[in-house]
């Protein structure tokens, strides 16, 4: 998602088509490969192609793909293209120390005709076009007699999101780590103090586990998905009128998405809980961040 606002933004600016590379994602989700999704923004209303496989070839002279006449002419390219800074050049790949870092010149060069790779995660590459994101992040099909009514109760109450991301990033080797329930518990209080006859909305990716261990003192639901719909999820977690998110992108769109003004945002400081990265311009200015022990 961060990555097709960015494409939105640019294709708006430069009056260019945005057309989106999804050569990488499965025609079928593997049942063991928790790291390869299914591509997912064709439930939403974007206004995007999808490239096609001779657009997309066009590119690999730039960057090193398999087959020695592309790797050949990836060298050559760089050497050509030695001078011009990374976002000056056919194929803009985002330097990994820019990772939840915005850079300006993105948006300033005039582009006619690039690849674009990279996570862009910060909103200030694409706030100007908010509400462009906030139709072109409507689902497309109407919910079910269950959500519809999830929905109505959302939208009548003091209705909270809260989501736990876990998945991988309960793999101790992962950088992101999980949040401790410390960290749910300060939000808790935070929100609570503020907000009368609070409702909590639960959302997980393993919502089996977050049942079984996750105690709460106040009303709250606890948002099953068994069919693998998580775009739904996004839609019931945006019309929440506050939010506690996890470290994970997609409770930040959940946030970001919703369109209540007084809304409250409670975020993790860090996002990757186990290193010192910093990331400055990743969650908006108007959210509050707490630490996690």
């Amino acid at each position: 998602m961060f990555q097709y606002a960015l494409g939105r933004h640019l294709s708006i600016k430069n009056n260019q088509q945005l057309k989106l590379d999804c050569s990488r994602y499965p025609p079928v989700m593997p049942d063991l490969n928790i790291d390869l999704r299914n591509f997912n923004l064709n439930n939403f209303n974007i206004s995007a192609a999808k490239a096609s496989e001779k657009e997309i070839k066009k590119y690999h002279k730039y960057h090193q793909p398999n087959g020695w006449i592309n790797r050949t002419l990836s060298k050559i390219n760089k050497i050509r293209f030695f001078k011009k800074t990374y976002y000056e050049r056919p194929f803009v790949l985002e330097p990994i120390d820019n990772c939840q870092i915005f850079d300006l010149n993105i948006l300033n060069y005039r582009y006619k005709d690039a690849y674009f790779r990279g996570f862009w995660q910060s909103e200030n590459y694409f706030k100007d076009i908010r509400e462009v994101l906030l139709q072109d992040f409507t689902v497309k099909t109407d919910p079910n007699e269950y959500r519809s009514a999830l929905l109505k109760e959302i939208e009548k109450n003091n209705s909270i999101s809260l989501h736990f991301r876990r998945g991988n990033n309960t793999d101790p080797k992962n950088p992101f780590g999980t949040l401790s329930f410390d960290y749910y518990d300060k939000a808790i209080k935070f929100l609570t103090d503020k907000i009368k006859n609070p409702n909590f909305y639960i959302f997980s990716d393993d919502i089996i586990w977050v049942k079984k261990n996750f105690k709460i003192d106040f009303p709250s639901v606890f948002i099953q998905n068994t069919l693998g719909e998580d775009y739904e999820d996004m839609r019931l977690m945006s019309r929440c009128k506050h939010h506690i998110i996890a470290n994970s992108t997609f409770s930040w769109w959940g946030a970001w998405l919703a369109t209540n003004l007084q809304k409250i945002v409670i975020a993790p400081e860090r996002y990757a809980q186990k290193t010192d990265r910093p990331n400055p311009d990743y969650y908006p200015k108007s959210w509050i961040l707490i630490k996690n022990k």
